[in-house]
């Protein structure tokens, strides 16, 4: 069931409704009969070594069409005519707007990121799947550069797949052909558990760490065969789907040898261009097995206040494992990840009396039907196809949204956007929805409210609720795969929604492209996420979102990693901009040695002297594992020649100084913490902060943070020493009648504080 967040986190204070445009949408260039607008190459503003640039994505004139065509038609739809121009740098968002937008955007992700889950990879493994991922440059041919992304599997990463692991016909096999050649290749289909295989292959001889390695599918192999890549003794895995050929093998083994390591090769069953000597088919083994393995695997340790006594585990497995053998017509999920995916739903409902036929109903093939349905079989006496249609679609990605936003924007698609690709005789002046909500959804894709619910005040407004969150995918994966026709609309729909008042309705609709992203990268990047990333401030945070999603897709990771490479190389301050806000996300804490090395390179350029952009990037790496790391790079950027690295670190302390560590707004504890006994760091970090103070841009939003501190150190007396350390070397560094007048004010507000009184008597006495 689909959790539906509070009112107050799901209706942010800003306008929602879909934006209208101002003047009647123009008609359509002459000759296009009402359909679509011509396609005319739409200049992006960059230089050739720009567009060089993104060398990765294949480059097609029709892709470019494509692209330029949903770009014109958008533009049509907000009644503007397209100028073929990017926006200029010079807008960003304030501190506050900066961290409440990271709020939500990592609120939606971890919405979404599970129904990327059956795609198998590193990330699907749990949270702890990575322990460290790195981005390494390996040069072929004495010229060509080639970027790899490199990720360990973290201890409990590894454990959950030994523990889980029910070894597939030929494991043995496997493990001699690995033994002997130093290399093997596991050959099988998508979801039969072959990256499973790969880890316990690996781990069964001892070799660890074990990492993947991601490569552009572009490359052939053999031009990876290169000793950076592996380390001394490890196990690497490595996805591949290019035909192999025996003499690369070969190579690739005797590397492994030299280098003591063992290399696990995960290639589909048809990338062999000749039988290979290392190769080993690898059939996917019983899922009802799979499913009793993993149910008892995510029981292991059930504890609960519901609990009366020892749970029987095993009677609990064998139950639910015979309740679905009588279940007919059902067949388990053919891909592995999907029957893990069952397990997890099992074990949620063990104190629930939901029957197992219902929790089945929830897996992905049965979401894939329903969504199907849902787009396919209509209800009667709604008018128009594209009406009821164009609800669904706005209902399951809008799902949590107030009903009135999804109305609003399931108008704004079949009144503005379908009508420019459609021949009709003209346009309704209204689209009105006939019937209730009920009436115009599919009875499967969602939860209705209870009868008593409805009467009361609280539950209102009400809500999108689907029955499962995954089924936003599967709806958008039956629209994008099966009917060819809407992709154009569907991308202009996105565009539309991008430049929306509220940002949560853009961090949706970004996150829509993410998901679309995972059935057509090339297509939805150069339509949407490229051309986002060069516009104006709201699209280049819709840009950062969509990218931050669609790096949680395994196979995506890599291909996400080196565009954010390529933008941060790009001479296009905007693209630069937008690498600093996708480096913010999970894709900079990943490598977060990486991302300092990236956002290093863009704070000493001029161009992004107005942008809030790298101070919050750094912020949000302080918040992973990585907080000594970005303080100390910060105290070189503070003492450094720079000035605009200098300029970034002030707004990085003032960020951090408003939202703290890792916990939130009131651990102050982890930056007194990190900042331990180092005099020079507490130097820097007071030093940056009196120039908040002063700043004309900064000075506003630098006082109050001050003053929060203070007062948890009233709360915490284990802060009193260092608060009144790092604020007296602030204070006592500006102009003393204002740091009085501050004082006072705060004095008069926190008569019983300790801290302000003995703060006050300090800087009195200066």
């Amino acid at each position: 069931m689909t959790e539906t967040p509070d009112t107050e986190e799901q209706a942010p204070a800003e306008p929602e409704a879909v934006p209208q445009p101002e003047q009647p949408v123009p008609e359509p260039p002459p000759g296009t009969g009402g359909s679509a607008p011509a396609s005319p190459r739409v200049e992006t503003g960059g230089s050739a070594s720009e567009k060089d640039s993104d060398a990765g994505v294949p480059e097609s004139a029709d892709e470019q069409d494509r692209a330029a065509q949903a770009k014109v038609s958008a533009d049509y739809v907000r009644g503007k005519r397209p100028t073929g121009k990017t926006a200029g740098l010079g807008e960003s968002e304030s501190l506050d707007e900066a961290a409440e937008l990271r709020r939500l955007v990592d609120r939606d992700f971890h919405r979404f990121a599970p129904s990327l889950s059956s795609n198998s990879g590193i990330f699907t493994a749990g949270d702890d799947s990575v322990a460290v991922q790195q981005q390494v440059t390996v040069v072929v041919n004495d010229a060509r550069q080639i970027s790899v992304l490199r990720s360990t599997y973290s201890g409990e990463a590894v454990r959950q797949f030994t523990e889980t692991y029910l070894p597939a016909p030929g494991f043995d096999y496997m493990l001699t052909t690995l033994t002997d050649n130093f290399v093997v290749v596991v050959q099988g289909v998508e979801g039969s558990g072959r990256r499973a295989t790969a880890v316990n292959l690996l781990h069964e001889l001892g070799l660890l760490p074990i990492s993947v390695l991601d490569v552009d599918q572009a490359v052939p192999l053999r031009d990876i065969v290169e000793r950076k890549l592996f380390e001394k003794r490890g196990g690497y895995i490595l996805d591949h789907w290019q035909p192999l050929e025996n003499n690369t093998l070969d190579a690739l083994g005797q590397l492994a040898r030299e280098a003591r390591s063992l290399i696990v090769v995960v290639a589909n069953g048809e990338a062999a261009a000749c039988p290979l000597t290392a190769g080993v088919r690898h059939p996917a083994p019983a899922a009802r097995d799979v499913l009793g393995k993993h149910l008892t695997f995510q029981l292991r340790d059930h504890n609960c206040t519901s609990c009366t006594g020892p749970l029987d585990v095993p009677a609990y497995v064998t139950r639910r494992l015979d309740e679905i053998d009588r279940i007919q017509p059902y067949a388990l999920p053919g891909k592995m990840r999907e029957v893990v995916d069952l397990a997890r739903v099992l074990a949620e409902n063990l104190h629930t009396d939901v029957a197992t036929a219902v929790l089945v109903e929830r897996d992905r093939a049965s979401l894939r039907k329903i969504a199907s349905d849902a787009m396919r079989l209509g209800p009667g006496g709604t008018g128009g196809t594209e009406r009821w249609q164009s609800f669904r679609l706005a209902y399951a990605v809008f799902d949590g949204f107030p009903l009135r936003q999804v109305f609003e924007a399931a108008e704004l698609l079949a009144r503005e956007v379908l009508p420019i690709f459609e021949t009709r005789e003209s346009p309704p002046d209204h689209v009105v929805f006939e019937g209730a909500v009920s009436e115009l959804l599919l009875d499967s894709m969602y939860i209705a409210d209870p009868i008593e619910q409805l009467a009361t005040a609280e539950v209102v407004p009400r809500r999108a609720r689907l029955v499962d969150p995954a089924l936003t995918r599967m709806i958008l994966d039956v629209v994008w795969n099966d009917f060819d026709s809407v992709h154009l609309p569907l991308l202009t729909w996105l565009d539309v929604l991008a430049e929306h008042p509220s940002a949560y309705v853009r961090v949706r609709a970004a996150q829509a492209a993410a998901l679309l992203a995972g059935f057509d990268f090339d297509q939805v990047y150069r339509a949407l996420i490229r051309p986002w990333a060069e516009r104006g401030l709201a699209y280049r945070q819709s840009a950062a979102a969509a990218l931050q999603l669609a790096a949680a897709e395994a196979r995506l990771a890599g291909r996400v990693h080196r565009q954010v490479s390529d933008w941060v190389r790009s001479p296009n301050p905007n693209l630069q901009d937008s690498a600093a806000r996708a480096l913010s996300t999970t894709i900079g804490a990943t490598d977060p040695i990486g991302a300092v090395d990236k956002l290093r390179d863009l704070a000493g350029r001029p161009d992004l002297a107005v942008s809030n952009a790298v101070g919050l990037a750094m912020v949000s790496l302080f918040a992973t594992e990585a907080a000594t790391l970005v303080l100390d790079e910060l105290t070189a950027w503070a003492s450094g020649r720079n000035v605009h690295r200098r300029r970034h670190a002030v707004r990085a302390v003032l960020l951090l100084s408003r939202t703290a560590g890792g916990k939130g707004a009131t651990d102050f504890s982890s930056v007194r913490d990190f900042v331990g006994a180092d005099d020079l760091r507490l130097s820097t970090l007071a030093a940056l902060w009196r120039d908040a103070l002063i700043g004309p841009d900064t000075a506003g939003l630098a006082w109050e943070p001050l003053r929060r501190w203070l007062i948890s150190a009233d709360e915490d007396r284990s802060l009193d020493s260092f608060v009144i350390d790092l604020a007296s070397r602030v204070l006592l560094g500006v102009d003393r009648s204002r740091a009085l007048f501050h004082l006072r004010l705060w004095r008069s507000r926190h008569p019983q504080s300790p801290t302000v009184a003995r703060l006050f008597e300090l800087v009195q006495k200066g």
